[in-house]
């Protein structure tokens, strides 16, 4: 019953260090169709944005809460004809002068690759541009997990460690002498 108890224990504590998995939320937008989406597969987070029915001139922003840091790639395009980025920012915590510029202005294509993020923190991704009325782009960001783990996955780790060390521990039994 005992050694039930400490592999129960073992889990447990295996099971909450994943638990500590990343979580993106979109916590504002001003674009509506469609409303940018949150998707996670295979560790790799990705926010689906764009905007249909687009005014001539037009300006969309989104902003995004991370929960761990990430390294991120951010890419937008336009298929109609004549329509244009003039300018696309990413702004928030840990970004040089607190913005990042897109690649591409002045294109109806766009990229930003490999931004660090830092966790618990709120960034925004702003777009306009113009061109033809009625037009549409399309984006997405891809999130994907930095290589230091956040404080709290270190803390569930080396809990479980603990765990396991004290069950190895407490299973040995003292060697007793035996005359022959």
């Amino acid at each position: 019953m005992r050694k039930l108890m400490y592999m129960f224990a073992g889990a447990a504590a295996f099971a909450s260090a994943s638990a500590a998995s990343a979580a993106v939320t979109v916590s504002s937008s001003n674009m509506t169709v469609p409303a940018p989406t949150v998707s996670v597969s295979n560790g790799i987070t990705t926010i689906n944005f764009g905007q249909n029915d687009l005014t001539n001139p037009f300006s969309n922003s989104f902003s995004f809460i991370t929960d761990t840091a990430y390294t991120a790639d951010f890419r937008a395009s336009s298929s109609t004809p004549g329509e244009t980025f003039t300018s696309a920012t990413l702004t928030g915590p840990g970004l040089t002068g607190g913005s990042l510029a897109f690649a591409g202005v002045g294109t109806p294509v766009l990229a930003l690759l490999g931004v660090d993020l830092l966790g618990q923190s709120t960034y925004t991704v702003s777009l306009s541009g113009g061109g033809t009325a009625g037009a549409t782009y399309t984006g997405n960001g891809t999130l994907q997990p930095g290589a230091v783990p956040e404080p709290a996955t270190w803390a569930m780790m080396l809990l479980g460690f603990g765990a396991m060390g004290m069950v190895i521990r407490r299973r040995r039994n003292p060697v007793l002498a035996q005359v022959a």
